[in-house]
């Protein structure tokens, strides 16, 4: 069986600390450690659960609701103020996951090393890989009994994910 354990919502880039938690993300500057000092993206209608940072300005947020949105640092307006979430720039928006069950959140995510692929994993079970560069979902995995705890990129055509069901799979795709 895997354990159950906490998802780390803090997240190292180049200069800046991300963390994400109680429907806020923080951007913090490492050179003053302020927080907001770069920027607070705030959701006021759902939870956070976590972030996942590709070239220290591409910014993956999952939600609790069930939908994963891709943020553009450099191009959002920056403040020391908490940004409401819709005044702030994003790439893409995805809502792939099952709106049917009651808990859909998002526990996790993983960008594909040459940021072209993202991978969601919830609470519904299920896996979703997005394509960042034509902005659209391309697959989505059932399998697992229990929420989705960790999905990584294997090579070019597969994805490995564990689960609180105390499995592991490994899924081909061709993208």
């Amino acid at each position: 069986q895997i354990p159950q354990r906490r998802h780390s919502n803090i997240l190292q880039g180049d200069g800046v600390i991300i963390t994400a938690m109680n429907e806020m993300i923080n951007i913090i500057d490492v050179k003053t450690l302020n927080t907001g000092e770069k920027f607070t993206i705030k959701n006021q209608s759902m939870g956070m659960s976590l972030a996942a940072l590709h070239d220290s300005h591409i910014l993956a947020a999952g939600y609790s609701k069930g939908y994963v949105i891709i943020y553009d640092l450099d191009s959002s307006e920056q403040s020391n103020a908490a940004i409401p979430e819709e005044n702030v720039d994003f790439i893409h928006k995805f809502n792939s996951h099952s709106q049917q069950k009651e808990s859909v959140g998002i526990t996790c995510l993983c960008f594909k090393a040459d940021g072209s692929l993202l991978l969601s994993g919830s609470k519904d079970t299920t896996i979703c890989i997005y394509d960042l560069l034509e902005g659209r979902p391309l697959f989505k995995f059932v399998g697992h009994k229990e929420s989705i705890t960790k999905v990584v990129f294997r090579g070019n055509d597969e994805i490995v994910s564990s689960s609180l069901d105390g499995t592991l799979k490994v899924w081909s795709f061709k993208d």
